[in-house]
C-alpha cells in the first residue's frame, strides 16, 4: 500500500521550476509531433475514429541526448522530465481512448518537479535534493507528522510543498462488515449484512449549488456591465460554494466513518452520463459530488 504525504518547505527555486517546466512542455511537444494516427473503424458503427501510436523508446533515447546539451542542471532531471512527459501524453491516450479528451496537446501549467532516487538521498531528518551536480537543497522532515516506515517513493516537489509517497507492506485482513454505497442525485444508499439498508440525506447538498447556481445568474449580469467586478466576485463565491459543500461532506463521511466496517464507493464518470439537450438532467448531474466524497473518505481512512 502507498500513502502519500505532503508537507511545507522554504526552498526558493523559482529558476528551476521555470526551466523544468519549460524542458517538460517541450518535450510534450516533440513526442505528439512523433505521435502517428491511425484510422480505424469503430466497433458495430459506421463511422471511424482516430487512434494514436505512441513512439518507441529509440525515440526517447535520442530525445534524452538533444535536450542534455543546454541543460545546466543535473542530468538526471532530463531523464525525470522524460519520465514524466510521457506519463502524461500516456494519460492522455488512456482518456482520449475512453472518450474523456479531445484531440488536443496536454500543455503543463504548474509549476513541480519529479524527483528521482538518483536525485534524492535521505539523510536523518533532512532530504537531500540534488539541483546542479554538488549542488544541494535541504528539506528539513523533523516536524513531519508521520513516520518513515517503509519505503521512500519519487517525491513531487512544488514551490511551496513537496509531496511524499511511502510504501507500507501491510498484510491484508478480511474485514468482517462490508459496505457498499451506491451514489445517487440526492442520496447514497448503502447495504451491508450487519446493518442492513442505510441512506445518508443529500439533499441539503443539492440545495447549497442550486443557491450558487442562482447566484452565478446575478453575476453573470454584473460581469456583462463591468467585467473587473463580475470576476471578483464569481472567485469569491465559487470559493464560497466550494467550502459549504466541502463542510457538508465532511459531516457525511464523518457520519459514515462512525459505522464499523469497510467502505466502498462507485466509480461514476459522470462525463458519459450527460444526455443531449437535456439541460436541466446534466445540470443536476453536475452538482452531484461523487469524485469528491470518494476522494474526502479516502483521505480521512
Amino acid at each position: 500500500m502507498i500513502k502519500t504525504y505532503t508537507i511545507l518547505h522554504n526552498l526558493t527555486l523559482g529558476a528551476f521550476f521555470s526551466a523544468y517546466k519549460d524542458i517538460l512542455n517541450q518535450m510534450i511537444a516533440a513526442i505528439w509531433d512523433q505521435i502517428q494516427w491511425n484510422i480505424k473503424p469503430i466497433n458495430g458503427k459506421k463511422q471511424k475514429r482516430a487512434f494514436p501510436t505512441i513512439p518507441n523508446y529509440s525515440f526517447k533515447k535520442g530525445m534524452r541526448t538533444r535536450y542534455l546539451m543546454n541543460w545546466t542542471y543535473a542530468k538526471h532531471w532530463i531523464d525525470s522530465a522524460l519520465k514524466t512527459a510521457f506519463s502524461i501524453i500516456k494519460s492522455w491516450k488512456k482518456n482520449y481512448i475512453k472518450g474523456n479528451r479531445k484531440r488536443n496537446k496536454p500543455i503543463v501549467k504548474r509549476s513541480f518537479v519529479r524527483v528521482k532516487q538518483t536525485l534524492m538521498k535521505l539523510e536523518g531528518n533532512q532530504l537531500r535534493i540534488t539541483i546542479k551536480p554538488r549542488e544541494f537543497v535541504y528539506i528539513d522532515l523533523s516536524k513531519r507528522y508521520f513516520k518513515l516506515e517503509g519505503k521512500l517513493g519519487e517525491p513531487i516537489l512544488t514551490p511551496t510543498k513537496i509531496h511524499l509517497p511511502i510504501e507500507k507492506n501491510e498484510t491484508e485482513k478480511i474485514p468482517q462488515n462490508m459496505i457498499g454505497w451506491d451514489s445517487n442525485k440526492l442520496s447514497l444508499d448503502g447495504f451491508s449484512d450487519n446493518e442492513g439498508w442505510i441512506k445518508v440525506d443529500l439533499k441539503p447538498l443539492h440545495r447549497i449549488h442550486i443557491t450558487y447556481d442562482n447566484k452565478m445568474r446575478n453575476i453573470n449580469r454584473i460581469y456583462a456591465k463591468n467585467k473587473k467586478k463580475g470576476k471578483l466576485l464569481y472567485q469569491k463565491y465559487k470559493k464560497r460554494e466550494r467550502n459549504r459543500v466541502k463542510n457538508y461532506l465532511c459531516h457525511v463521511i464523518k457520519k459514515i466513518s462512525s459505522i464499523a466496517a469497510v467502505h466502498g464507493f462507485e466509480k461514476l464518470e459522470k462525463q458519459k452520463m450527460h444526455r443531449k439537450y437535456h439541460h436541466k438532467w446534466n445540470r443536476e448531474l453536475n452538482h452531484t459530488d461523487w469524485r469528491k466524497n470518494r476522494f474526502i473518505y479516502e483521505k480521512s481512512s
